[in-house]
């Protein structure tokens, strides 16, 4: 995607020729921007799901060439799901923040009914 300049995802994805058939399934869910600099975790789960994307692909053309259509069609309601769920999260990005007074009020261990028995 750097090399090509093309920062929307669901564009890269529409002209790179392992995801081009695929994509047309998330044309809402990839219509997005990419952060460069987002988190190595951020990058790993995007990477996987642009895997998920590819065999997807694959499977798509495993079906073009007369392969059990009941098997290709199941399979792509299983990646399908993974591939939602997995962009999901990557675009939610939620980050915990650092508390740095985290001694006061932070035992909840004393909130509880249990505390008197430690």
């Amino acid at each position: 995607m750097r090399k090509s300049k093309i920062n929307n995802l669901y564009d890269f994805f529409k002209s790179y020729a392992h995801t081009d058939k695929a994509v047309d399934y998330f044309k809402d869910l990839f219509n997005f921007e990419v952060d460069h600099k987002m988190a190595q975790r951020n990058l790993v789960q995007l990477g996987r799901t642009i895997g998920r994307l590819i065999t997807m692909n694959l499977t798509i053309d495993l079906g073009s060439k007369g392969f059990n259509t009941e098997m290709i069609a199941n399979s792509l309601k299983v990646l399908q799901s993974e591939i939602q769920t997995s962009i999901t999260s990557y675009r939610l990005n939620l980050a915990p923040n650092i508390v740095d007074d985290y001694q006061i009020d932070s035992s909840w261990l004393s909130k509880t009914k249990f505390a008197a028995d430690f």
